[in-house]
């Protein structure tokens, strides 16, 4: 253990090559600059949405729900076609917004079938969470 690690009370841990080759790459760039993969682990997300739900000038999250609740039904409507309707969303995030697509959905059809997909894995853990909150009987 090194003095840093021992002052830690822990092992030093070093990040993977892919890690470090997209640092080192980001930061001898001419304008530096990080991958977004890099910031959303597990503080990066709560960070994210902390800030997506309390800062009133990230106004973006509001206007999304806003217009979902809306017209839910009528996107619903017009993307199914008749035919049952599986739910693939990529950057996820949380799934707060997509309850209410998925609430349309299940007034629509018996099964729903919803894919999350996203570069953090405890985003993903509480978008499960919120899903089964809702309690549609949707695979997630």
């Amino acid at each position: 253990m090194d003095v840093i690690a021992s002052a830690l009370g822990r092992k030093r841990q070093f990040a993977p090559p892919s890690v470090v080759s997209a640092v080192v790459q980001g930061l001898a760039a001419g304008s530096r600059a990080l991958p977004t993969w890099l910031l959303y682990d597990d503080r990066g997300s709560e960070l994210y949405h902390q800030i997506a739900t309390a800062v009133p000038e990230y106004y973006f999250p509001r206007i999304e729900r806003s217009i979902l609740e809306r017209h839910a039904a009528r996107i619903i409507e017009r993307a199914s076609d008749n035919r049952p309707v599986s739910l693939v969303e990529l950057g996820a995030g949380t799934a707060s917004r997509t309850g209410i697509l998925l609430k349309a959905l299940a007034g629509r059809q018996s099964t729903v079938t919803y894919r999350p997909v996203d570069i953090s894995a405890s985003a993903l853990r509480h978008a499960r969470t919120e899903i089964d909150a809702l309690r549609l009987g949707a695979r997630a």
